[in-house]
């Protein structure tokens, strides 16, 4: 597969799934993220995290092909942790959360910061998963 790719891509690893297995981005629910915010310091960012772990809600309005919306987007911000930035967010089709909505939700403009996604994943309940784990069939 690695000659078909891009220069700078290579896969790293493939597994065959079992007919009748839901597609991966069906299972995926959750990214992790690394965040450069020039304009904030770590120890804003913490204490704004702080902050929203205090919060019952945090409502936002959100655009989509069928108008605005209100939406509580704090409960798909799973985790935070400073220096660089890293988060785990919500992703996939039953919770979303936007860049423009994490930047709202850490009062950051999200344009002028780096963002890198760093993995999609599966979370099950406080556990983070690869989507091509392989599990033990004995």
């Amino acid at each position: 597969y690695n000659k078909h790719l891009p220069s700078g891509l290579e896969v790293l690893e493939a597994g065959e799934l079992p007919g009748g297995t839901p597609t991966l981005m069906s299972s995926i629910n959750a990214a992790s993220y690394e965040l450069y915010i020039p304009q904030k310091t770590s120890v804003e960012i913490s204490e704004r995290w702080a902050w929203l772990q205090g919060q019952d809600s945090y409502i936002i309005a959100r655009e989509t092909k069928k108008g605005t919306r209100q939406v509580d987007v704090l409960p798909f911000l799973f985790d935070l942790t400073s220096v660089v930035v890293n988060c785990l967010c919500s992703l996939g089709n039953q919770a979303n959360l936007r860049m423009e909505e994490l930047g709202a939700l850490l009062e950051f403009p999200h344009l002028e910061s780096r963002i890198t996604r760093t993995a999609q994943l599966i979370k099950e309940g406080p556990n983070y998963f690869p989507p091509l784990r392989i599990e033990d069939q004995e």
